[in-house]
């Protein structure tokens, strides 16, 4: 049906409820009377001067109708929202003034004792039917703001008759009323809407909304807001968070599963390494044993392999010692044989003058040996004479010279070494001292390099060993220079305040709560050094350094804030170091305690104290400040200066030592000249001349015997071969003792080996020989075995099971770290997710480590296969199915809305915009990228469910429902407001659209004509143009709020308003305006001022002029349209 269905007559009053009268009183500038506005159920004018009234009594009809937190008081004359209010209206405010403190202050026309009352008569002619809607307002005791209640009467009322008369107590009214005919009384406006509603017919939330927007609105500024606001409907936010909830509540026990089958495959990720290291470390267990085997059964092993050699070798020895002793026999019958030749011709010799040649052969020998032994005597003196530079004497005056020579050469030469020795023993030293600096430098450059602070690295390095021990940090217990310094300002002063500090810098600050622990650890500890330590109590009164005199220690010193020993290390500064710092020995003398630039401190005006073991500015023994570097700095500048030194030290040494060496080799060798005391030792001539008178007598004797000559030759073969047989003899004799040892030998070794083997356990003999057997190409590079090698074989053996056990040693240790890192790191998981598990440990055990295992096996084959199919079922089943379900009602909202503007549409087909135009409200599909991007998702979460395909329920799936639900239920970390706002705009498929007006020529056909303009709001357009796409929007909305469609059967509402109407249209716009609610059947109340009232007249029945007095109390007249004619022309005449 058309929403304009109307037969185009003028008629008085038309179908549905209309206002017939409007009554206030003490409302606003309406004070002290009832006033009436009577309107007849036909369109009226409310008129009048500005500021006379008008939109006064418009709030009071806005009052009536809509609920208080949503009416914009005076919105059409653009006065600010707290301008006007409830309370301004019921006390009657009209101005201000300033009070005595010079502060404004509202002026009213009624005090909190008086009531007020609003009150509209609506009927309906058809019908028959009265509905009266009054409020009546009172001050409680005590409130500045205003009460009320409501009332809603079958009937028609008035105040006057029915609201006055009652005496002082407003209860008196209410119950009056409520013992009326017809009438009821409500304390709250949600049931006095829901009751006149239901009489008006009016069915939509938004009607009432739209209502208020008519009175006001002379524009549309965006066509999108408008249509979504004032035609669309609100959206039932509370259908909607029910059915958010439902979809989270069932998603809620999805993901209670997928969480569970996360944190299942977590575990496995953090227990498969260690099964997998656990798997390795029994493989090395078991690699670890066979070793141990092995190891444990090489030497039984070897000693069977060698017993199986030594059984061979016996075998062989004893058949060669058989044939040796053969050999034996044969030699030993030659050799008797060779002696008695060897007689026989010597007894011819003998016979024939042989003896005087026998002994002159003799004394040959002798001299002989004699002439060598004198000879290598002389070679020895002249190599010892050589290193002194001297001669062999030849003639016995020159021996004798020359052991005198000698006797005074020794006793230089020893004086010199002495001298020497005693030389080289002080370079020694010194170069030893050097190395020592420089290895102490050194450890103390190392240690400095690793920190920040001063202190020296024995210090240091029995702190580490405390805090080690004790499990703490090492800042816990700070030295006491390590957290104070001398002041940058106070630099001269530097060496001698480490001097005055020096032993407290070294001290150890230990707390309260370690104390005891560290009394027990220095009483169980050697600490090779005096160790100084204080307790520190947690607590120490604070002390102020400024209370100090200017030229005190304490004050030049500087201390580490953040520290926690801070205020007790202040105090203890104030209490024990506050000498004086004296620039003069005068200074010095005076004060009590005092500390000289020099390094001299004075205790208690009697103690002094100066130690100069080391120079006072030598940044080695330094043991303050925050930062080592300048000392790092010195040392290294020192180590360069050591190692020069060291360098030059042991070149003067080399060379002492060169020098000694050579007195050595002299004094030796004058000693040894010295030890031939007969010149007859090296006279070789004397000798020499001996030899050769014996041999001259020898070959006189054999030349005058041929015979001898004969016979001295054969002896000589004989005795040759003699010797011959007595060497093969003697050979043989030794390889049968060779053979008899190796023989004992074997048989011992033998005995050993097989006491060894019978000592092996039957384990080793039956494993362990194995596996050596298996192994035996990978230990030796060659696989055979010899008595020789036994030894060696026996060291690859031992080599290769050592090797072995290091490198699986060192796998084991590895997979035990990486299983104690595991189990530690699945334990800190089980306490992060509130979970424990008594059967488990980061022990390496093998009962825990099976617990790990079978955990693994359990998780993997039993319990995520049971999880994955319930996971996908629930996926399937309740949450693709929800959302689908979700997203069904989003499009059927969605098509609701496209069928309301449809409708719409038709019904504005029928209605000239402008000549033969008509228009249409256009829906646009919103570019919005979170909405856009929130369908698709949508979509995708919902597309399995349409094609019902199970490939589609998998995780991937989830993830994307989640990422949906997380933003509905508005658990993101810091984003709640954010997804709440998210949440609202894409749910609300109002949303989905955006919206314009588009301007057609109509066809004749009926068809969709040609597009003339295009409107998405009224900017760029004259004041009158605006009101008319305005109007003809809000006819529309108003008519399809309120379900003014055709002949409806169900009661209407026809009444509406527009305040400050038409105050910049054309009179064209106007009549359009007013043609286009004629055509509708609306009954529509015009307020405007006076100037518009010639182009309004044609439309109207009745007027109400609004004026105010001097008192500024407003004031209604009521006029039909013909008496306003009749005064308007008497008027005019007078004129």
């Amino acid at each position: 049906m058309n929403l304009f269905d109307t037969d185009g007559r003028m008629e008085d009053v038309g179908p549905g409820y209309r206002m017939r009268r409007l009554e206030v009183y003490n409302w606003g500038t309406f004070d002290g009377a009832v006033w009436p506005f009577e309107l007849g159920g036909n369109t009226s004018l409310l008129t009048g001067e500005i500021g006379s009234g008008k939109s006064t009594l418009v709030d009071a009809i806005l009052t009536l109708l809509i609920p208080q937190p949503k009416i914009n008081y005076n919105k059409a004359a653009d006065s600010g929202s707290r301008e006007r209010s409830l309370t301004s209206y019921v006390r009657g405010y009209y101005a201000k003034r300033s009070n005595a403190s010079g502060e404004e202050e509202p002026v009213a026309l009624r005090d909190k004792n008086k009531y007020s009352v609003i009150l509209a008569v609506f009927s309906d002619v058809e019908k028959d039917s009265y509905v009266t809607l009054a409020q009546v307002f009172f001050f409680q005791p005590g409130s500045e703001r205003p009460a009320r209640f409501f009332v809603v009467a079958e009937r028609s009322l008035s105040i006057k008759k029915d609201f006055g008369g009652f005496g002082n107590n407003i209860s008196d009214l209410k119950k009056r009323l409520k013992k009326s005919l017809y009438v009821e009384v409500f304390n709250d406006y949600t049931s006095y809407a829901v009751k006149f509603k239901s009489l008006f017919g009016i069915v939509s939330d938004d009607a009432l909304d739209l209502f208020q927007q008519t009175v006001s609105m002379k524009k549309v500024n965006g066509i999108t807001d408008f249509v979504r606001k004032n035609m669309l409907g609100d959206v039932d936010r509370a259908e909607m968070e029910e059915n958010i909830q439902r979809l989270l509540t069932r998603f809620h026990d999805l993901k209670s599963i997928h969480d569970a089958i996360v944190r299942d495959r977590e575990k496995m990720d953090l227990l498969r390494p260690i099964v997998k290291a656990s798997d390795t470390y029994d493989a090395c267990l078991l690699k670890e044993s066979e070793l141990s085997l092995m190891e444990e059964g090489v030497q039984p092993y070897l000693a069977r392999e060698e017993i199986k050699l030594l059984t061979e070798a016996l075998t062989k020895s004893n058949r060669q010692q058989e044939e040796m002793r053969a050999r034996r026999t044969s030699f030993e019958a030659e050799l008797i044989h060779a002696l008695e030749d060897i007689d026989a011709k010597k007894k011819e010799m003998w016979q024939n003058g042989g003896n005087r040649l026998h002994d002159a052969e003799k004394e040959l020998k002798n001299c002989e040996k004699d002439l060598a032994q004198v000879m290598k005597q002389a070679e020895n003196y002249r190599v010892y004479a050589d290193v002194l530079g001297l001669s062999v004497p030849v003639v016995l005056e020159d021996f004798l010279t020359r052991r005198k020579e000698l006797e005074e050469l020794v006793g230089a030469l020893k004086a010199e070494y002495d001298a020497l020795d005693a030389k080289k023993f002080e370079a020694d030293s010194k170069e030893q001292d050097i190395v020592s600096q420089i290895s102490a430098d050194k450890t103390e450059l190392a240690s400095l390099l690793k920190r920040d602070s001063n202190i020296p690295a024995p210090f240091i390095a029995i702190r580490k060993d405390l805090c080690c021990d004790l499990k703490v940090a090492e800042k816990d217990m700070p030295f006491a220079g390590e957290i104070m310094e001398v002041k940058p300002e106070e630099k001269k002063w530097e060496g001698a305040l480490e001097r005055l500090l020096g032993e407290f810098g070294v001290s150890l600050l230990v707390p309260e709560n370690l104390y005891g622990k560290v009394i027990d650890w220095m009483e169980k500890h050697f600490l090779g050094r005096r160790m100084v330590y204080y307790r520190v109590d947690e607590y120490t009164p604070p002390v102020s350094m400024t209370d100090l005199p200017e030229a005190s220690a304490a004050r030049k010193l500087h201390i580490k804030r953040d520290s926690p020993y801070a205020g007790w290390l202040a105090s203890e500064l104030v209490h024990r170091f506050d000498h004086m710092c004296a620039e003069t020995t005068a200074e010095f003398k005076k004060a009590r305690f005092a500390l000289s630039l020099e390094g001299q401190i004075k205790t208690q005006g009697r103690r002094h104290q100066k130690d100069d073991r080391h120079a006072l500015h030598d940044r080695r023994y330094y043991v303050l400040g925050f930062s080592n570097k300048e000392k790092i700095a010195l040392i290294r500048k020192e180590l360069e200066r050591l190692e020069g030194e060291r360098a030059t030290q042991r070149k003067i040494v080399q060379q002492i030592v060169a020098e000694r060496e050579s007195v050595i080799r002299k004094r030796n060798a004058a000693e040894n000249l010295l030890v031939v005391d007969n010149f007859k030792d090296i006279d070789c001539q004397y000798f020499a001349d001996r030899v050769d008178k014996q041999k001259a007598i020898i070959q006189s004797l054999k030349g005058h015997s041929n015979i001898l000559v004969r016979l001295d030759r054969e002896v000589k073969a004989l005795e040759k071969e003699k010797k011959e047989i007595e060497a093969a003899i003697r050979r043989a004799d030794g390889e049968l003792g060779s053979l008899a040892r190796q023989i004992t030998e074997y048989e011992d070794k033998k005995a050993a080996d097989e006491r060894i083997l019978c000592s092996a356990p039957e384990l080793i003999r039956r494993e362990g020989f194995d596996l050596l057997d298996k192994h035996r190409e990978d230990c030796i590079k060659k696989r055979s075995f010899t008595l020789k090698s036994m030894t060696d074989k026996q060291g690859m053996y031992n080599k290769w099971i050592r090797e072995e056990k290091e490198k699986w040693g060192a796998k084991k240790e590895q997979s035990g770290s990486a299983m104690s890192s595991g189990m530690s790191k699945y334990l800190q998981y089980l306490l992060l997710h509130n979970e424990s598990d008594p059967n488990l440990t980061n022990e390496l055990n093998r009962a825990n480590r099976s617990e790990y295992k079978e955990l693994y096996r359990r998780i993997g084959e039993d319990d995520l296969p049971k999880l994955l199919p319930k996971f996908k079922k629930r996926l399937r089943e309740n949450t693709i199915q929800d959302m689908a379900i979700f997203q069904s009602k989003l499009l059927s909202n969605r098509d609701v809305i496209r069928e309301r503007i449809e409708e719409i549409n038709r019904s504005l087909y029928d209605i000239d915009y402008n000549v033969g135009h008509y228009i249409e409200i256009e829906c646009i599909e919103s570019l919005n990228s979170e909405i856009k991007h929130f369908r698709q998702q949508l979509k995708a979460c919902t597309d399995s469910a349409i094609t019902g395909s199970d490939d589609n329920y998998n995780e991937e799936k989830f993830l994307e429902i989640e990422k949906i639900l997380s933003r509905f239920s508005k658990s993101r970390p810091g984003r709640a407001e954010e997804d709440k706002k998210w949440t609202a705009m894409v749910t609300d498929v109002r949303n989905w659209y955006t919206f314009a007006v588009s301007e057609r020529i109509r066809m004749e056909d009926g068809s969709c004509g040609e597009e003339y303009e295009h409107y998405t709001d009224s900017s760029g357009k004259s004041g009158g143009q605006k009101e008319k796409l305005a109007y003809t929007i809000l006819a529309a909305s108003f008519v399809y709020s309120f379900g003014i469609i055709g002949s409806r059967v169900l009661p209407t509402f026809r009444f509406t308003a527009i305040d400050e109407a038409f105050l910049k249209s054309s009179d064209e716009s106007a009549r359009f305006g007013l043609e286009l609610f004629r055509k509708m059947g609306l009954q529509l109340l015009v307020v405007t001022p006076l100037a518009k009232i010639p182009t309004i007249e044609p439309y109207i029945s009745h007027l109400g002029f609004v004026s105010q007095n001097e008192k500024r109390q407003s004031q209604i007249r009521n006029l039909s349209i013909g008496e306003y004619r009749k005064e308007l022309k008497a008027h005019e005449k007078k004129v």
